[in-house]
């Protein structure tokens, strides 16, 4: 007898064993598609590749002004072929169980082939906002076949969360989310019942940096243009993101330049060149984020709590942002680095697609959208004069 419920365990282990190992074998993951690096994550790696586009400008007026005057199929076909070969290097031997893309939105339509022409002048209007589920076919067009027998199953469709506006994209969602700035109630470990009362910040710092300040319950988003110096691109120094920053701060304190960014020593840490990029970089993000405080009508003080996203964010130091102007000092001191802020939304929505949190989350965001306003800068009085100011040391 004793042999007979020793052969039932056993057998009952190894079942146990292979459904363990068949779970394994599945990963939900997230690809961010960011305007200088992709980025594929499952919850725990994360591999890098470098955006095909850059050839055709370094920021997203570049690649549609490209577009426009010689078509959009080729940054179509480049980005799919770049996805397909990212899925063969990352997944060694899993399937995939679910699949959520982010990117910004001109991004968005460019890997979908859909027509970036709305996008390219005022009032600057996207064919599709998002936040619904595709088909393979419809992401990546003749290169479905190649890459659907990396799914667990069938007829498996790409979720991708929705975006705010032409150049606010699905990132900035899923980053507020990935912050806890948006809050499920039905995750009680992350809900926090005072949260409707406090005001936060969050900067997804990038080529096109985009913002969001929630204030009691109200959202206001907005972009703008810092381009990629932050990201080590479009300088002559081999320094990168916050390692730029930091030679920044150390000129202005050793006396290599004087507050309007110009040099008076013979052997600086940075060119001229090299600095003026910066400045400009600097004073985009400081008078995007003066100009959001100015509309909400706060001041800095009545801030909680400031998110800096992305990797630009996950070696900065505060002494940096200070001593540089990127942000007041008094919101400097409230800073919390979110390297993988967007990574960790996203990874949020694929896992909950299979799942009755989905049902919640789609509610969340519809609820959230229903109280933000977006804040357009290009013609804003406030931001032109703001951006002159900023950038001064």
């Amino acid at each position: 007898m004793q042999e007979k419920y020793r052969s039932l365990s056993q057998a009952h282990e190894r079942k146990s064993s292979r459904i363990e190992a068949k779970a394994r074998e599945k990963m939900n993951l997230v690809i961010d598609i960011g305007t200088t690096n992709i980025i594929f994550f499952d919850g725990q790696r994360k591999t890098l590749f470098r955006n095909p586009q850059y050839r055709f400008g370094s920021d997203i007026m570049s690649r549609i002004l490209h577009a426009m005057q010689k078509g959009q199929k080729i940054q179509t076909q480049l980005l799919r072929e770049i996805l397909v070969e990212g899925f063969f290097s990352f997944l060694k031997d899993k399937k995939i169980q679910s699949l959520v893309i982010v990117a910004n939105t001109v991004q968005l339509h460019f890997l979908l082939g859909l027509d970036i022409s709305g996008m390219a002048t005022f009032p600057f209007t996207p064919l599709e906002f998002f936040g619904r589920s595709f088909s393979l076919d419809a992401v990546f067009g003749d290169l479905a076949m190649k890459i659907a027998p990396l799914f667990s199953e069938k007829n498996t469709e790409v979720f991708i969360p929705a975006c705010f506006d032409a150049f606010i994209g699905a990132d900035l969602l899923a980053a507020s989310l990935g912050v806890g700035l948006w809050q499920l109630k039905e995750k009680a470990s992350h809900f926090d019942a005072n949260f409707a009362e406090t005001s936060q910040l969050l900067i997804d710092i990038g080529t096109n940096t985009e913002l969001v300040l929630r204030h009691r319950g109200k959202n206001l988003v907005a972009s703008t243009a810092a381009g990629p110096a932050f990201e080590g691109g479009k300088t002559k120094s081999e320094l990168k993101g916050s390692e730029l920053l930091h030679a920044l701060s150390l000129m202005l304190s050793q006396g290599q330049m004087d507050a309007t960014g110009f040099i008076l020593v013979e052997k600086p840490l940075l060119c001229q060149e090299d600095v003026r990029v910066l400045q400009l970089a600097k004073a985009a993000i400081r008078a995007a984020v003066d100009t959001l405080l100015f509309e909400m009508q706060i001041d800095a003080e009545e801030i909680d709590a400031v998110f800096i996203a992305g990797a630009f964010g996950s070696h900065i130091e505060v002494k940096d942002i200070e001593k540089t102007g990127l942000l007041d000092g008094v919101l400097a001191k409230k800073i919390s680095l979110r390297e993988n802020a967007v990574l960790d939304g996203a990874f949020l929505c694929a896992k909950a697609v299979h799942e009755a949190d989905f049902h919640a989350l789609s509610s969340l965001v519809e609820k959230e959208f229903s109280q933000t306003t977006l804040v357009q800068l290009a013609d804003n009085a406030f931001f032109a004069k703001a951006y002159i100011e900023a950038m001064s040391f």
